[in-house]
């Protein structure tokens, strides 16, 4: 998500006085952190008709494990097998959002 469209959300947010909120299964909390973890490790491709997302960056994953660990609770934390399926639909859908925009 860019800048302009964070500060936007958030001018929104404060203008109608309101807490943005979206539950999350627990099962699936783990998989959210490391997508956050990893929100600047997108692969792009430039081109004449603009940029394309890819897709994270893999090589990045253990390091984003890591940081990601603070904010999972030890009940919650998922080894790397189980929640990778779940990213990797985090990362699709992502990147179909991020294409269409």
């Amino acid at each position: 998500m860019s800048p302009e469209v964070l500060e936007q959300a958030r001018e929104h947010i404060a203008r109608t006085n309101k807490t943005a909120t979206l539950p999350i299964w627990p099962d699936a909390w783990h998989a959210l952190q490391l997508f956050l973890a990893l929100h600047t490790q997108w692969h792009l491709v430039a081109s004449m008709m603009g940029v394309r997302w890819q897709g994270l960056n893999y090589a990045a994953i253990p390091y984003g494990m890591l940081a990601a660990r603070a904010e999972v609770p030890v009940d919650l934390r998922r080894p790397l097998a189980e929640i990778m399926p779940q990213l990797q639909v985090l990362e699709f859908h992502a990147a179909a959002w991020k294409n269409s925009h």
